[in-house]
């Protein structure tokens, strides 16, 4: 996957891994970030909205023009050979990095990644099937800060109760075990998308304590709508039932 960096006013071409966890941040592009540089290991670095899980395995050399992402969280570009190789996944290489530490000092660390003319965009349908796992992880993991990251402002949950959450409530919910979620193992995830706007139905077996009552294993289906804003694929409505 070719990809184009734009570093002030020098351009830089870089190929894209064919992974998993590449094309999930390629998935995020085009992309403004300003990074930060930590010359303890000659990379420039930069703090993504969220997560990006994956399971492939550290590097145990990283070399100038090497894309990285860092503990799952950061972007990561290395200007020359590093040492320090722990937490690093590799998404891809810049081709011909030389001048790459002059140009990043000099644009302050502003930079934009695109995709190249011709290079295919990640499949948005599986981008979202992606978010919908994620967001059980998130779940589970009582993540405040990644339900912010994947729920929109005005997200609302109707609760196969009949209750209704907003965002806010929903996550206290979440963290003072209201709704306590242990386990989700996927069925299906069924999506639909139209420009911005999309349709998702998860069947998942889902085992959680709610409400006050016991652990139990759930046949949970969520019809959910998605939002597009400023490029980001974001939950806006979710209503439970059962399957």
């Amino acid at each position: 996957m070719q990809v184009q960096i734009e570093i002030g006013n020098d351009k830089y071409n870089a190929f894209f891994e064919n992974s998993g966890i590449a094309q999930a941040v390629a998935a995020l592009f085009p992309k403004s970030v300003k990074m930060e540089e930590y010359a303890a290991n000659n990379e420039y670095y930069a703090r993504l909205d969220s997560k990006i899980s994956s399971k492939a395995s550290e590097v145990d050399k990283i070399f100038a023009g090497d894309i990285m992402l860092y503990n799952s969280i950061s972007l990561v570009i290395f200007y020359a050979d590093a040492e320090h190789t722990s937490g690093y996944v590799k998404l891809g290489h810049i081709e011909n990095p030389t001048g790459l530490k002059k140009s990043l000092g000099a644009a302050g660390g502003k930079l934009r990644f695109s995709l190249a003319n011709g290079a295919a965009k990640t499949d948005e349908v599986t981008e979202l099937q992606n978010l919908y796992r994620e967001m059980w992880k998130i779940l589970i993991a009582k993540d405040a800060s990644g339900i912010k990251h994947t729920h929109a402002e005005n997200f609302v949950l109707m609760h196969m109760t009949g209750s209704r959450m907003n965002r806010a409530e929903f996550i206290a919910a979440v963290q003072d075990g209201t709704l306590n979620y242990y386990t989700a193992d996927h069925d299906e995830i069924n999506v639909k998308i139209d420009g911005n706007h999309a349709t998702l139905v998860g069947k998942s077996r889902v085992n959680a304590a709610v409400y006050g009552g016991g652990r139990h294993t759930w046949r949970l289906q969520q019809n959910m709508t998605l939002e597009k804003i400023n490029g980001v694929w974001l939950f806006t409505h979710s209503k439970a039932s059962t399957y």
